[in-house]
């Protein structure tokens, strides 16, 4: 699951055991791992991510989500090689909604449950606002279940302020508005919030 030659890619090392992870956009050949990714969720933490007892994504929605628009959608992976093999173990996403504010996107997250509680989340998380600002997103918007706490207390710490949901009293809406940093200036800026970039490898939410 090699990233295309010269895409972009952070090295990160996580947690107590300083586990290296290389932290890239998703490409299309990543389609497989990510149906892998999903699939070794436990049950909640798929329902946190889906908000639906999800057990596999269909062809459509892999689709989807492993090739996002470039022009308006990102998605991060943090890969780790596991078992002799490369394995995706995080994703932080934000994408367009269209039926809302262009300047506006809605954010996803979801960690392995083997890699949560080390940081992981806060990091991609981190990560994802400051490649929205950089490209001039102004609101990063998510819809967290009410009983993820992790999840609320997480993006309560890192500036998103809850409101209700206007269709599912399930779900808590989180909103923060960014500064946006878009421009010739910000475009020169390395991914990932400053962190620097690397040469990529062949290789819930805390």
């Amino acid at each position: 699951m090699p990233a295309e030659a010269g895409h972009p890619a952070a090295l990160w090392f996580v947690g107590t055991r300083c586990r290296p992870l290389w932290v890239r956009p998703i490409v299309r050949d990543d389609a497989g791992a990510f149906a892998d990714f999903v699939a070794a969720l436990s049950p909640p933490s798929r329902r946190q991510r889906f908000h639906t007892a999800v057990t596999e994504l269909s062809p459509t929605w892999l689709r989807l989500l492993a090739q996002p628009d470039a022009a308006t959608d990102l998605a991060l992976v943090a890969v780790a090689w596991q078992q002799g093999a490369p394995q995706i173990v995080a994703e932080a996403r934000y994408a367009v909604d269209r039926f809302a504010d262009p300047a506006q996107r809605e954010f996803a997250l979801a960690v392995a449950d083997g890699w949560q509680h080390q940081g992981l989340g806060r990091r991609l998380l981190r990560a994802l606002t400051g490649e929205a600002a950089r490209h001039g997103v102004q609101q990063l918007v998510g819809d967290v279940l009410r009983d993820n706490q992790p999840m609320l207390q997480l993006a309560a710490r890192e500036g998103f302020a809850p409101t209700g949901h206007p269709d599912d009293a399930r779900l808590l809406r989180m909103t923060r508005s960014l500064q946006v940093s878009a421009g010739p200036a910000a475009a020169a800026q390395p991914l990932f919030g400053g962190v620097p970039r690397a040469a990529p490898a062949a290789t819930g939410a805390h």
